[in-house]
């Protein structure tokens, strides 16, 4: 599982939503990567990429650009925990997608 969070003006915002909700075809990028391995597990749930939560905050909770790639779910809380958005995490595990 990803988590991306996005904070910026509201046209930057509106146009990285774009690439990521319509232009990134994810399900196909998955497809690549199976035809490279030999490996293939047909039980894998599609790739794809939704929006949980979009609005606004009254002052950015992260200062810079980061990527994390944490092993666990309590280090990915953690994460957000330190950067005083710990419910993002919890709204990101405990989303239901309504098309699967």
């Amino acid at each position: 599982m990803n988590v991306v969070v996005v904070e910026g003006g509201s046209k930057s915002i509106k146009r990285y939503a774009k690439v990521m909700l319509r232009r990134i075809n994810w399900a196909e990028a998955v497809k690549d990567d199976e035809e490279e391995d030999d490996d293939v597990n047909n039980d894998k749930p599609a790739n794809k990429c939704v929006l949980v939560w979009q609005g606004s905050v009254a002052r950015p909770s992260f200062s810079r650009f980061s990527v994390h790639e944490c092993m666990t779910e309590a280090a990915a809380r953690k994460i957000f925990a330190d950067a005083g958005v710990a419910h993002y995490w919890d709204l990101a595990v405990n989303f239901a997608d309504d098309e699967t």
